[in-house]
């Protein structure tokens, strides 16, 4: 097994051992620290294949890390794990090149399966090979030239997941325009509002009436 080297910027207190454990389990060698200017210190000097940040509630530090790896290039994968997070703060990061936003205490089967997914979906390959993987599914988008062709889902992803990772990105790429998002995906403003109810991230009252 190939050993990946993450970066783990953890906000609100170390790591569970039992996610430690996990993901060493998986190959992937840990290094931690506290401070988002330590992390990106780091990620200047050194090349990592993941960054995970852990915090109480996404914020703006997060948005100035992602802005700062797209401005310098570092193409580093970032997860995002708060146990609080807005619509519209989401949306925000995944526009500025999260690979994933998750709502913690995040079960561990579904940190493994984000983490070898984001992984798997970051690895390089020549731009004429496709990037899907035995065991993905290349879901392609329609609806306009201007959104992201596909999104890559892998294969056995439980259908609640499945769901989220396209509602979300779907959001992200039309710069959060719900009536527009609804109509791509196929169904009404109120199921789309329900459904982001159910991932417990929901816009402030007012701003999902916003187009």
């Amino acid at each position: 097994m190939t050993s990946k080297r993450a970066l783990l910027l953890s906000q609100n207190g170390p790591l569970p051992q039992a996610v430690r454990t996990l993901l060493q389990n998986e190959g992937i060698v840990l290094e931690e620290t506290r401070s988002p200017e330590s992390a990106l210190q780091q990620l200047r000097k050194q090349q990592y294949d993941l960054l995970f940040a852990r915090s109480e509630r996404l914020n703006q530090t997060h948005l100035h890390i992602l802005q700062y790896l797209k401005e310098h290039g570092v193409q580093t994968p970032v997860i995002i794990s708060a146990h609080k997070a807005d619509v519209e703060d989401a949306i925000r990061a995944v526009r500025e090149g999260a690979a994933e936003v998750m709502l913690s205490p995040e079960s561990e089967e579904r940190l493994l399966d984000t983490v070898r997914r984001t992984l798997s979906q970051h690895t390089s390959t020549p731009e004429h090979v496709s990037s899907t993987q035995p065991g993905e599914l290349n879901a392609t988008q329609s609806g306009g030239a201007d959104l992201p062709s596909s999104v890559t889902i892998r294969i056995g992803t439980p259908l609640f997941e499945t769901e989220r990772v396209m509602i979300m990105n779907t959001l992200a790429a039309i710069g959060n325009n719900k009536s527009r998002a609804a109509r791509l995906l196929g169904i009404s403003r109120k199921t789309l509002h329900n459904k982001l109810a159910a991932y417990s991230v929901l816009p402030s009252p007012g701003n999902f009436l916003r187009k």
